[in-house]
């Protein structure tokens, strides 16, 4: 579960990191809805400066949705 407020530690050893491919570093969560800057703009611009780079995996969103086809919409309340 995602908790607000709670920090999660792990054992790195046991549990390696995996980066998260890029779409899931800069969207909307837990219920909250990001502004453009964050969930466009700024993905962009670290892509762009070559700060979070390709994992490899398909970079497709959930449902098949970008979140910049939607802006400040939410997909998932569609």
């Amino acid at each position: 579960d995602d908790l607000i407020n709670v920090v999660y530690i792990m054992d790195s050893e046991a549990f390696p990191f995996h980066r998260a491919e890029q779409f899931h570093q800069f969207h909307h969560g837990l219920g909250k809805m990001f502004p453009p800057m964050y969930t466009q703009r700024l993905r962009r611009e670290q892509m762009q400066l070559g700060r979070i780079s390709p994992t490899g995996c398909p970079e497709q969103e959930a449902g098949g949705f970008r979140s910049e086809d939607f802006g400040d919409i939410d997909p998932l309340e569609l």
